[in-house]
């Protein structure tokens, strides 16, 4: 279990987290506030990558 607790740690480090924050890649970074922002996020997500409705009913 200690093996797998360091890894996990190696895997969520500070460097890592900032490389792949600094990657150019899409990120969303949720906060813990205590509210629930999935339906924000999922909007988010969908537009980022063009998936929202454009209104018309098909």
């Amino acid at each position: 279990m200690e093996n797998y607790k360091r890894g996990l740690a190696l895997i969520n480090s500070k460097e890592h987290y900032d490389e792949l924050a600094n990657s150019g890649f899409f990120t969303v970074v949720r906060q813990d506030d205590g509210n629930d922002t999935r339906k924000e996020v999922c909007d988010m997500i969908a537009a980022h990558f063009g998936l929202t409705n454009s209104g018309s009913a098909e």
